[in-house]
């Protein structure tokens, strides 16, 4: 395989002395206990906290793990997270869950990319083929193997994979990576980040990629390569002292292929037929961020998520609207309470065929969920109690 890199900035290596004890490590195999149980994680409840501090089996994938993995994709970067289950199917599908739940149905997964839910209700699972992001402006991916539902939702019984990405501010100047092989036969990304004033940071990019097949069970060609082309955005705006705002985009088309059981009526048979599935989608998401005090803050969040799958043996067109609310506040010395609210709209449209159809063909719902996790310290620094609770109410 050929990789080629480059950028426009560089990064010389940080003296000992200098290192922040707090930021991420590099080597985990070389850090001490103590420093990595420092890492801070938000995954678990909503809030910045020491993996010392937190109630759950969570693992970092941290940007050195990123950059060191020579992987191409999100699902290969999981493999590295103890107690993921993670299985390709075919090339372009994969099976991801935990605790031994797994299949290409995944339904008690949840998957966040900055904040933005990429669960598929239709067929209850993650299309991770089109979850295509540049693996060079993720900071970090945080992986809960077991219940998150009393935070995040129904669909996370199992566990959460929180995929964070970079500020902006984080990604200057120009970067160009790219590559090519047997396999993964081609794929590129060009991105640029700048400031368009001293308050506000930015970054672009265009991302590309072109696999080629499997082979079948015969040994022959399994008519299941794809590609993709990927575009986006994010802007970080420093509004106030107080004040921070977050908003971001992705655009992508591409297509893939597959073989499928094609049923005829008359006369009664069933035919292997290849299917090309078309693909295409967007999405717009905007973070406000407003900081009281030093023991209170306020985020609130919106998104819209609109895709098309076009086959290969029927179309569907999807659209979510998700709005969410989220207070912090210590009260007290022992009181560290989390609370929110949220309401998301969903809304499909299905065209079917002989091979595969939905009734009803078009549905839409709305849900509303409310959260709060009250931590109290029973003894500081040594032991914590944590009393959570959830509700999510969907009208019939």
């Amino acid at each position: 395989m050929l990789l080629l890199l480059g950028s426009g900035v560089a990064w010389g290596q940080v003296p000992d002395s200098q290192k922040d004890p707090q930021s991420p490590p590099g080597d985990l195999t070389q850090v001490s206990i103590e420093n990595l149980m420092n890492m801070e994680v938000t995954s678990v409840s909503k809030k910045e906290q020491k993996m010392s501090q937190v109630a759950a089996a969570i693992f970092v994938i941290t940007q050195e793990d990123i950059h060191h993995s020579g992987a191409t994709n999100i699902p290969d970067l999981l493999r590295m997270a103890p107690g993921m289950d993670v299985t390709q199917i075919n090339a372009n599908t994969w099976a991801i869950s935990v605790r031994g739940f797994n299949s290409e149905f995944s339904d008690k997964l949840l998957v966040l990319i900055d904040g933005r839910a990429v669960y598929t209700p239709l067929f209850g699972e993650v299309s991770w083929d089109t979850q295509d992001v540049p693996l060079e402006d993720i900071e970090r991916i945080e992986v809960i193997r077991g219940p998150g539902g009393t935070i995040w939702g129904a669909n996370s019984v199992n566990g959460v994979i929180n995929i964070i990405m970079k500020k902006a501010g984080d990604t200057p100047g120009a970067t160009l990576a790219g590559g090519g092989g047997t396999q993964a036969q081609g794929f590129a990304t060009v991105q640029y980040g700048g400031k368009i004033k001293e308050d506000t940071s930015y970054r672009i990019f265009a991302k590309y990629l072109n696999n080629d097949h499997f082979p079948n069970l015969h040994g022959q060609n399994g008519h299941d390569g794809w590609h993709l082309l990927h575009g986006g955005f994010r802007v970080d705006t420093d509004l106030s002292r107080s004040d921070s705002l977050t908003t971001e985009g992705d655009l992508y088309s591409g297509s893939e292929g597959a073989v499928i059981v094609h049923s005829v009526l008359s006369p009664p048979g069933n035919f292997d037929l290849e299917r090309l599935a078309a693909l295409s989608g967007g999405n717009v998401l905007t973070r406000w961020n407003h900081i009281f005090s030093s023991r209170c803050d306020t985020t609130v969040q919106f998104y819209f998520d609109r895709y098309t799958r076009s086959g290969p043996e029927s179309r569907e067109a999807r659209d979510t609207i998700d709005f969410e609310f989220q207070n912090h506040l210590k009260i007290g010395n022992r009181h560290d309470l989390v609370w929110g609210l949220g309401y998301r709209h969903n809304a499909d449209q299905t065209v079917g065929t002989i091979d595969q159809a939905f009734v009803p063909a078009n549905w839409s719902g709305h849900s509303f969920n409310s959260h709060v996790q009250d931590q109290i310290t029973l003894k500081p620094n040594r032991v914590d109690l944590g009393r959570p609770g959830s509700h999510r109410f969907q009208p019939a």
